[in-house]
């Protein structure tokens, strides 16, 4: 007699019964078909098949850039086009055409970059770049003195720690860009009730076969907000 229900990450196998499900499904309804993924990025396809989730914002597998759509200016199919640079997760995508200006006279404004507290960090982890947010999202780049290799995208994604004081923590994704940027780490913390709106630090670290790094980055959601619409009023 066919049980109820099996457990959580089994299928019902009509020959034996409650059997586990592939190593790639967290849950499944055969040995072929997932229904969903075990590791974060990855979702079924039509054929129940665990691959990256083109559109969620992360890069993963083959992915090499991702918007947070399937199809945007620079990234489609998460595939950066040709004439486009893109970083970042969820990714942000840049021409790399150069508009002459066509009078002698006109002048071009330069953005101005968007300002970076002070940071404390040992000489093997630093953060690298602006600091980057929305009402939801926090995004910061992280580089190290060395590069590393690992075995499983989930042990890139686990290689980076982090650590919240006083503020809700948020989700947090942190992963390793591919050779020949193996040094570089882009975070995405996800705050569900928007980022934090006072000034608060995150600490990151990372304890790796006998190497170690940390640095703490202090966050100012108003310095950042100004910055970008002082930048939209010059342009």
């Amino acid at each position: 007699m066919r049980p109820v229900d099996c457990a959580a990450g089994q299928y019902f196998d009509s020959n034996l019964g409650c059997v586990s499900c592939p190593g790639s499904c967290k849950t499944c309804s055969s040995a072929t078909q997932c229904t969903s993924c075990s590791t974060t990025g990855y979702s079924p396809n039509n054929a129940g098949v665990c691959v990256p989730s083109c559109g969620d914002g992360l890069i993963v597998g083959s992915e090499n850039c991702d918007t947070g759509n399937s199809a945007s200016n620079g990234c489609v199919g998460c595939r950066i086009q040709a004439g486009w640079t893109c970083s970042g997760q969820p990714s942000v995508c840049r021409s790399n055409t150069v508009t002459t200006p066509s009078q002698p006279n006109t002048q071009t404004t330069t953005p101005t970059p968007i300002p970076t507290t002070p940071i404390t960090s040992s000489p093997n982890l630093y953060q690298s770049g602006p600091i980057n947010l929305n009402s939801n999202n926090l995004f910061i780049t992280l580089k190290t003195r060395s590069t590393f290799t690992f075995a499983t995208t989930e042990e890139s994604q686990r290689f980076i720690k982090t650590s919240f004081k006083n503020v809700q923590a948020p989700t947090v994704y942190c992963s390793q860009r591919a050779n020949p940027e193996l040094d570089t780490f882009d975070c995405l913390m996800i705050y569900a009730s928007g980022v934090p709106n006072q000034l608060f630090s995150i600490d990151f670290s990372f304890n790796y076969q006998g190497q170690t790094g940390s640095t703490t980055v202090d966050i100012d959601p108003f310095a950042v907000a100004n910055s970008r619409a002082n930048s939209r009023r010059r342009q």
